[in-house]
């Protein structure tokens, strides 16, 4: 004898919340996500979804960077002339770009 309801199906198979955490994880919004997935799940439910896993984004996104021996060894080089870590560094850069109102990207990086 079973109690209790029967079993509800799972809405989503564990591929499915995988990918999302995976790519939540890697930075990607909830928006980015869904038109990923391209299965009509709402931006909204994959917010839902991360909360619910404890994976909020509230306190900010955590975005892994590949970067070669070199790149690295340049980027501690600029934090530590400023007294920071590389992360710190990045964030600030990052910052300035963002708040600027004119578009750097061409005015850094050549074409």
């Amino acid at each position: 004898m079973r109690l209790g309801a029967p079993q509800f199906e799972p809405k989503w198979p564990n591929t499915k919340a995988v990918l999302v955490g995976h790519m939540s994880g890697q930075g990607f919004t909830s928006v980015a996500i869904a038109r990923a997935l391209a299965d009509g799940t709402l931006p909204g439910t994959i917010r839902v979804q991360l909360q619910r896993a404890g994976l909020s984004k509230a306190q900010g996104t955590v975005m892994p960077l590949r970067l070669s021996t070199y790149e690295l060894t340049r980027l501690d080089a600029f934090a530590r002339d400023r007294g920071m870590d590389p992360p710190d560094w990045l964030r600030e850069v990052i910052r300035a770009i963002l708040t600027n109102p004119n578009d750097m990207y061409d005015a850094i990086v050549d074409p």
